[in-house]
Order: structure tokens, then sequence, then C-alpha cells
């Protein structure tokens, strides 16, 4: 067996080590290089708007079927007017809606961009690490 069929043979017996390796490396790049990556995927998308299309309507079916809570919580929300000002800084500008439980969707609380990354940043900072 050659260097490159056993390489191959290890990929595959290892999913999850190279699966979690792409990701954080992808992560890293990404970040490192966030305007050239996403100026390649607008570029991609003008060239190849059908194969988006395609990609982007199967994505929007699997998280639908994945987060149907989020699907009718959101929905709820969108009748629902958002708040004058963010009920952590006070400020009136930029305001969004935010869910802190998806199974109670009618309580939303009113944020600015700015509170709301904050909330959104804490919670994945504690539940992924």
């Amino acid at each position: 067996m050659d260097r490159k069929e056993s390489l191959k043979k290890w990929r595959e017996e290892n999913k999850e080590k190279v699966r979690e390796y792409n990701r954080k490396h992808h992560k890293k790049h990404y970040l490192a290089n966030r305007d050239k990556v996403m100026e390649k995927n607008i570029e991609w998308q003008k060239h190849n708007r059908e194969k988006y299309n395609e990609t982007h309507k199967i994505l929007a079916r699997k998280y639908v079927k994945k987060y149907p809570t989020k699907i009718k919580a959101r929905a709820i929300a969108q009748k629902i007017r958002v708040g004058d000002k963010c009920i952590f800084c006070c400020g009136t500008k930029n305001l969004e809606k935010h869910h802190p439980d998806y199974l109670k969707p009618k309580k939303i609380m009113t944020l600015c961009r700015h509170c709301h990354n904050i909330i959104h940043r804490n919670y994945k900072e504690v539940n992924n690490g």
C-alpha cells in the first residue's frame, strides 16, 4: 500500500478526528482572512447562481426540520413590535428582538445589536468551553 492509499484509509477510519481538525483550521483561516473569504464566496455565488440557489434551498429545508421551535417562535416574533430601547444599555439605535427561550415564543427581549451580539458570544463561550 502506498502513502496516498494509507492516508486515505487512515482518514476513513478516523473521520471524527479529521472533521474536528478541519473545523478548527478552517475557522482559524476564516478569522484570519475573513474579507478575502467573503469576497471569494460572493464571487462564487455570482458565477454559480443555480448551484448556490439549489444548495441554499436544501440547507433551508434541513434547518426547518432541525429547528421547528425556532421557526415557530420567529414567526410569532414578527408580529410583535420591537421595544423602544435596549433593556441593558437603554440604546435606541439598531434594536433587535431576542428569544431567551424558544419554547416561550411571546417572551421577547429588545436589545441593541451590540448587546445582542454580546449575549450570543457569551452563550457560545459558556456552551463550547
